[in-house]
Formats: structure tokens, sequence, C-alpha cells
């Protein structure tokens, strides 16, 4: 902030033009001391009251006079800083796939949406360092969601029932493989997701008003205050890996109500991994509401190739289910597939910060995350298994979006 113009603390009175008046000092005790008069320019400037109030005016005292501030967290030359915490998130609006039904009614009384719509737990681990005047800077941030495999069973004690995914098309243990999924005693699905997210951005303030997470920048750095202004933004460009890992396991029974390996059991897995690598740009906006609370909203999306890569099979302790019609006749029914096309992803934090002292603070709030031209499983599974072109196809054309809550703490140094 500039400083106050040098009229406001010296008065100017008019004075009449007189080009013959000298004024000599009167005779003192110390003549050299009356030889100089003082200079405006050689006092020490004080600061009126109403710069002091602007200075004071982004927040209270205990704000603007180091709550939030300090040389301590901060050099001269930039600063680091780190935060870690905890998130929740899942995806309960995601597709969800008919797998066994009531032979009876026709209802449907498994699907995939019982086991792989939960909501999971994992870590967000953030560190970097800010540059120049504390207003720009690099950071590397991962997070994580590690769900438990999620299970769901049925068994034919109340109803008979059967499968809607059509196994005509193969042979198990030398008999239709449909005759293991028709009529069975027990039926169970297993899925397991995994999602893990690595970015490096550029980030940084937009103006000059102290550091991200809180920190002032340091002493002498002429940035604006401590806490800087009640609105703030800034900017974000990046790298940025996502990598989406979906499992599902199939299994069904036709002899008992136990699963124990025997040959009579047949399994569809189905497993894929995606991984997208691309730029992303973004921003945010803060507004610190009281002292050194604030609110805040971060967003951010990008572009992205997705490699994304299939496995499926049908087996069991007796061997792989093989094709039984057509030109594909006697293969068996186990491969891998992998494509690479386009996907987009796209962020939004909306949460609130409060700053402890001069380097700690905490936070916490709400996370969204959507992502398109995904290979999901639900998508991965072929109306025909006979027809091998068609099933190794892969099919990153689903969606997801992820949300839940967020908790966690920074520091700085």
């Amino acid at each position: 902030m500039p400083l106050p113009s040098q009229t406001d603390f010296f008065a100017n009175s008019p004075v009449a033009h007189q080009d013959s008046v000298v004024l000599e000092a009167a005779p003192g005790d110390n003549p050299a001391a009356t030889d100089i008069l003082p200079s405006p320019s050689d006092a020490q400037v004080q600061a009126p009251e109403s710069y002091k109030n602007a200075m004071q005016q982004w927040g209270s005292d205990s704000c603007t006079s180091g709550a939030c501030s300090g040389s301590e967290c901060g050099n001269r030359g930039g600063y680091w800083f780190g935060s870690v915490g905890a998130l929740i998130l899942g995806s309960p609006s995601r597709h969800s796939t008919y797998l066994t039904y009531n032979t009876t009614t026709y209802l449907p009384v498994m699907q995939t949406g019982d086991v792989n719509r939960q909501f999971s737990g994992g870590v967000d681990v953030t560190v970097g360092k800010m540059f120049g005047c504390g207003n720009w800077g690099a950071a590397f941030t991962y997070w994580g969601i590690y769900p438990a495999a999620q299970q769901a069973d049925i068994y034919n004690t109340s109803y008979p029932i059967s499968s809607y995914l059509n196994f005509g098309g193969l042979d198990y243990n030398a008999n239709p493989a449909s005759l293991y999924w028709d009529n069975a005693f027990h039926q169970r699905v297993i899925t397991n997701q995994a999602i893990n997210s690595v970015e490096w951005n550029l980030i940084g303030n937009c103006g000059c008003n102290g550091g991200l997470y809180g920190c002032s920048s340091w002493d002498g750095c002429q940035c604006g205050g401590a806490c800087g202004p009640r609105f703030g933004a800034g900017w974000m460009a990046g790298v940025r890996y996502f990598q989406v890992n979906d499992d599902f396991r199939f299994y069904s029974d036709n002899a008992d109500n136990i699963f124990d390996g025997s040959a009579n059991e047949i399994e569809y897995l189905l497993r894929t991994r995606n991984n997208l690598l691309g730029f992303q740009v973004g921003g945010g906006l803060s507004y610190r509401v009281w002292n050194c609370l604030s609110l805040y909203g971060n967003g951010k999306a990008g572009i992205y190739g997705n490699h994304a890569i299939v496995n499926q099979a049908v087996y069991g302790s007796a061997g792989d289910a093989t094709v039984n019609v057509g030109p594909y006749a006697g293969d068996a029914y186990r491969f891998q597939s992998s494509q690479t096309s386009l996907a987009f992803l796209g962020q939004l934090d909306l949460g609130g910060r409060y700053q402890l002292n001069k380097c700690w603070s905490i936070d916490g709030g709400y996370r969204m995350v959507g992502v398109t031209g995904l290979a999901l499983t639900d998508g991965q599974i072929p109306s025909n298994f006979a027809y091998l072109p068609d099933a190794q196809r892969v099919h990153a054309s689903d969606c997801m979006i992820l949300h839940g809550g967020y908790v966690g703490a920074s520091f700085c140094w």
C-alpha cells in the first residue's frame, strides 16, 4: 500500500512574495544549531490515524497484529507449506446393471448397484513452496480412496434364481456355461474400486496480499497485510495423473449354497484400469468472514488421454470356458484389451479455513469430482459372449461423479 502524501503532515500557509527580505535567526546560546533549519524531509514521517485505520481495515487487531502473520512463517525468498487430511468419497449415482432375477416373477433381485455405490475413506496430502513475495509457487498433491471389497449374495431358498447375462455361447467343463448360471442355488457379486490422483501445479495469488494457506509473507516484503484483504483470488495450472481401478466378480453355484472351489462353480471376472494423464487449469475465490476464518471455493478442469486396460475371463476350477459356436469356437474366454481415448475431468472444492496461529490452519469442506470417458466394468459386459471381437472391444464412454467431504490441517514454514 503506498504511503500517504507528505502534504497530509505539513500544513501549507500562503506567504507574500518578498524578493528583498532576508530573515536572520535570532542570537542564541548555540548559534550552530540555528544556522541550518531542519527540513521536513529529514524528519521521521508518522502515519496519521486514517492510515492506521486503513492498514487495519482487513480485520481485527488479533489478525493484523500477528495472529495470522509473523516472520517465523516465512523467509526472504519464499516459504514451504504442506497439508495432510482425510476424505470420504462415493459415487451413489453410478450406473447399475441387473445380474440376477427371480425366475417366477422375472423381477431383478441383485444388481451391481448393491455393491458399487458405497462411500469410502482415503487420504489427501499436499506439499509445495511459494516463491517471490509469497504470491506464486508450485505444489504437489496426492489423494486417493481405498474402499474395501463389497459383496452381495442371493440364494434360491425363497425363490428360483437365474442370471440376466447370456452365457449361452460358452461351454464350461464339457457343459453349456448357461447350465451353471440358470436355476442356480447361490449367486454372489463382489466389486472393488480404488482411485488415485497425483498432480503437480503452478499456483499463485491474483495480486500480492500475503501467501496461500493463510501464511503471510515475510517481514519487509511490501505485499500487503499479513491476513490480506477480505476477498482473495488465485489461479493454478499443471499436469495430473488420475487412475480409476474397477473390479467385478460374479459367481454362480448350481449344486449347493456353499462356494468351496468345486467344479460346479463358475466365475465371471471383469477388471478395468483407467489411466488418465493430461493438463488442467483452474482458480479459486476466498472471503474472510471474521478475523482469520475464511470461506473458499476452488475449481479445476482438464482434458486427458485415457489409456484403458480391460481384462475378462469366465472360468472355474475345471478351467476356462470356451466359445462353442461360430468362427471362434474352441477359443478360451480369457483376454486383455486396451485402448487410448479422450477423457475429461473436473473437480470442485467448497470449504472453510481457520487460521489457528502464525503457521497452522485447519480446513474442511465438500468435494465433487466428475470424470467422463471412462471404461467401467458395467460397460464392458458383452451381449454375445461367443463373438470375441465385440467382447474384446473397450467401451470408454462411461462417466462417474464422486462426491463427499474432507478435513485436514496445513502448516507453513
